[in-house]
């Protein structure tokens, strides 16, 4: 039986990125992935490791309820 993937809400976390770094691929950039690779994680494609949600925490200055609505929030 195959496992059902959730699909995360990362509309929360667009609008951080916006606020804080303008772009995607600014945010992308300083997160040390590329834009296609962002784009993939926040279309559902592919997922954040944990270095990239805790380097994402610092980039986005997010406190723990940010967190958990940036990358803990299914649709």
């Amino acid at each position: 039986m195959e496992a059902k993937k959730i699909l995360m809400n990362y509309g929360f976390l667009k609008e951080k990125i916006s606020d804080k770094c303008g772009t995607q691929e600014a945010f992308a950039k300083r997160l040390g992935i590329s834009k296609q690779s962002l784009s993939n994680k926040l279309n559902n494609k592919t997922s954040f490791t944990h270095s990239e949600i805790f380097e994402s925490m610092v980039i986005l200055e997010l406190n723990n309820t940010d967190l958990e609505r940036c990358f803990f929030m299914p649709r």
